[in-house]
């Protein structure tokens, strides 16, 4: 007597994503999620997978058992999704992680070169005729500072500092 075992089992597909490096849930800088496999029968012989700034369709092929798939678009609706085929042919659950949001750019600011004030005035809005914005990041939550000293009792050319921080954490200083 002759028995045939039967791998009819589908593998395993996860996804795991790289710590958060940014504020907010934001990533600032390229960062991978890695796909994982298990399979009880025969063993995963394809990895297939996408990444976008929707949910996509794997196809993508890689072998092995995981695979590191590098998320670079900024978004605020990056997802990877995978499934494995194991050695029997058996396919895994599509699986899709996200959305992952990605900035990777601080926010911009102009303003006039230089400004001139009356020794008079005694008081001075330094975000007078600065302008200010961010892709993702709403203009009326980026986090803003500006340093420096004006000595209206001494004439001269002083400077100041801006710093812009936007939700993502990214800093912009000028």
């Amino acid at each position: 007597r002759t028995y045939k075992v039967i791998d009819d089992s589908k593998p395993k597909t996860t996804l795991t994503a790289a710590a958060v490096n940014g504020s907010n849930g934001w990533y600032k800088s390229n960062f991978n999620v890695t796909v994982n496999t298990s399979d009880i029968g025969e063993g995963v012989e394809k990895i297939y997978y996408c990444t976008n700034t929707s949910k996509c369709t794997p196809n993508t092929e890689a072998t092995g058992t995981s695979k590191a798939v590098t998320v670079s678009s900024e978004s605020k609706t990056n997802y990877v999704c995978a499934y494995s085929v194991d050695k029997a042919g058996n396919i895994s659950d599509t699986t899709c992680g996200g959305p992952y949001k990605l900035d990777k750019t601080g926010p911009t600011i102009t303003y006039p070169a230089t400004t001139e004030v009356e020794q008079a005035e005694q008081t001075i809005d330094l975000w007078n005729n600065v302008t200010y914005s961010d892709n993702y990041t709403a203009t009326a939550s980026i986090e803003k500072s500006v340093t420096g000293t004006l000595n209206f009792a001494q004439p001269d050319d002083y400077k100041v500092t801006y710093t812009l921080k936007d939700d993502a954490g990214n800093v912009t200083t000028k």
